[in-house]
């Protein structure tokens, strides 16, 4: 051993480099330590945006799918409405066509009525015309509408011209 190590005189000096290289070592013991908690704490971050994202990816899907059931619903809506459009025009083409036919058999009465030199013919035709020129098909109609005796939604009901 060397005389150096038990020599009383140089104790303050290893005393102080011990206590330098143990103040070195707690430093790097807590920049370890430091380093540590900033990368837990990252890591934490790190999941709860992960958590943010999962959750808005969730939200996206529901979205999706409310958007898609929005407009299956509003394709179906609007398909009931042409229908019911169509079938409307339908109805108000077959009361004007049974109102023409009406007039055109009263004309035929009045000519019969001409022709034959029969006046109460001739007045029963005119009678017939007069009817139909004054009565308006769509009264009919627009009451079975206020009245809703009329389906729309019976297939049964499509009227054939």
């Amino acid at each position: 051993m060397s005389t150096e190590n038990k020599n009383p005189s140089n104790l303050p000096e290893k005393v102080e480099t011990f206590l330098k290289k143990t103040e070195e070592t707690v430093n790097k013991g807590n920049e370890a330590l430091s380093n540590l908690n900033s990368t837990t704490n990252n890591i934490g971050q790190t999941i709860d945006k992960s958590s943010n994202l999962i959750e808005s990816v969730n939200n996206l899907g529901s979205t999706f799918l409310e958007t898609r059931k929005i407009e299956s619903n509003t394709i179906l809506e609007l398909t009931r409405i042409e229908k019911s459009h169509i079938i409307t025009n339908k109805l108000i083409d077959y009361s004007y066509l049974k109102q023409k036919q009406a007039m055109d058999k009263g004309e035929d009465v009045v000519d019969k009525g001409l022709e034959s030199g029969n006046i109460e013919m001739i007045k029963m035709g005119l009678d017939t015309l007069n009817y139909n020129a004054n009565h308006n098909p769509m009264i009919d109609f627009v009451n079975k509408l206020n009245n809703k005796e009329t389906d729309f939604e019976d297939d049964d009901f499509i009227i054939e011209i």
